[in-house]
């Protein structure tokens, strides 16, 4: 036998080395089963499908069983008051009295007294006669015109004391924590040479400036101004005379939260320096007052009755 070449033995061993280093196949194992397709799973599911659901109740028990909280609920005030077989209290008559006559007079008076409301327009007429009387002054002096200036202030001057007469006479704060000082002031404001009508409107309801004489300040000015015409015609007094109202007699009935009031007097009405006289009319009135937003009260009725003048 010849000796093998070393190149041969050299290839023969690397051909055996990679025989042993190349993995062993494995067998395909065709009987095996994914593992989604197990034998326990399909089992599983056979009893979950064969599982019979939980009974529910019937929908009537489930309607009519009342939830805990709805049952720990109490029952409004008015159920509980009138409650048949439980007697109603004196105190719960007076909270439901109370409760519907504060309901009721929510809102009766739009616009309550304050200075502003009552002064305001005599305020801004004096503040425009006053800067048209200082021009026409300064006109006058610049020109030269001193005779002219003298008569303009004189008669500017008695002007604007005019344009101040309703704000002197109405110095006095109404307080009408009563309905008796309600209808005093009202009545009072009348009781001048030039009667404060703004004040009177002021101190009325919604329900009072709205009638079938006037339903607005300016018819209601108009009003007053012919009815306190014709009493002074019937007195034989004259014009320029003021009339005084006097307000006698007066008795007042409230209601139970003391936000309205009935009040009952007798108006004496006289002419100024005649008093000794006795009065021209005397005329029993009735009206209704209310408690405004301020805590005042308000006349329900600024009218005047016609048989007063007979």
């Amino acid at each position: 036998n010849a000796p093998k070449k070393p190149n041969s033995e050299i290839s023969d061993a690397e051909l055996l080395f990679r025989e042993s280093a190349a993995p062993a196949k494995q067998p395909n194992d065709l009987g095996k089963l994914p593992a989604s397709e197990s034998p326990e799973v399909f089992d599983l599911g056979e009893r979950a499908e064969t599982r019979s659901p939980s009974p529910r109740p019937p929908a009537a028990m489930m309607e009519s069983a009342p939830s805990p909280r709805t049952s720990s609920t109490p029952p409004p005030p008015s159920e509980s008051i009138s409650r048949p077989g439980i007697p109603e209290t004196e105190r719960d008559r007076e909270f439901r009295a109370a409760s519907k006559s504060a309901f009721e007079t929510t809102g009766k008076v739009d616009q309550i007294w304050s200075r502003k409301n009552e002064w305001g327009p005599s305020l801004i007429a004096l503040a425009c006669w006053t800067i048209a009387l200082l021009s026409l002054l300064y006109i006058a002096l610049v020109s030269e015109l001193f005779n002219m200036a003298l008569v303009l202030l004189i008669l500017g001057g008695l002007y604007w004391l005019y344009l101040c007469y309703p704000i002197l006479i109405t110095l006095e704060i109404p307080v009408r924590l009563t309905p008796e000082s309600a209808v005093k002031d009202y009545y009072a404001a009348l009781s001048h040479h030039m009667p404060h009508y703004r004040r009177m409107w002021l101190l009325l309801s919604r329900q009072a400036r709205l009638t079938t004489n006037y339903g607005s300040y300016e018819g209601f000015r108009d009003y007053w101004k012919g009815r306190v015409a014709e009493l002074k015609r019937g007195a034989g007094a004259r014009p320029s005379t003021p009339l005084l109202f006097q307000v006698d007699s007066f008795h007042a009935e409230k209601n139970l939260d003391k936000s309205e009031a009935n009040a009952r007097f007798v108006l004496n009405i006289f002419v100024r320096g005649r008093r000794e006289e006795g009065p021209i009319a005397s005329v029993p009135m009735q009206i209704d007052l209310v408690r405004g937003p301020d805590k005042m009260f308000y006349l329900c009725d600024g009218d005047f009755p016609k048989f007063g003048l007979d």
